[in-house]
């Protein structure tokens, strides 16, 4: 009985797993951008603190290609973008951008621009610094 039970609930539970296809799914060119963000002589933060990560265009202000926000305990902080190939503009100058934030506080921010993409880097180490 019990083995007859579970056999009709897995079967219910495969029958709801479905292949979806098309050419709008098609695998498409994706691009990378990894690397990691941190600050010198700051290591451990507070609960609070919320790192933002950013792909921009520096030859377009107020352009934004990608953008992560997340929680931070240490820096320096892992990130990684993956970005469809059709969204680059290959006329573009891609950077990449960095704050980390205390209670909604800016405590520290990049100052440098560390090129990817367009500019031949796919990795980038950035580092922040204190506000000026």
């Amino acid at each position: 009985m019990y083995k007859s039970l579970l056999t009709a609930v897995l079967l219910l539970l495969l029958n709801g797993c479905v292949t979806v296809s098309g050419p709008e799914l098609e695998h498409r060119e994706m691009v990378s951008v990894a690397g990691l963000a941190g600050a010198n002589g700051v290591s451990t933060l507070p609960q609070e603190a919320v790192i933002t990560v950013a792909i921009i265009d520096a030859k377009v202000p107020g352009s934004i290609l990608a953008q992560k926000r997340f929680s931070v305990a240490k820096l320096p902080a892992l990130f990684k973008f993956q970005l469809p190939r059709e969204s680059i503009d290959d006329d573009a100058d891609y950077v990449v951008v960095a704050m980390l934030k205390i209670k909604d506080k800016l405590v520290l921010q990049t100052y440098q621009r560390y090129p990817v993409i367009t500019n031949g880097e796919e990795v980038a180490t950035v580092t922040m610094e204190a506000l000026r």
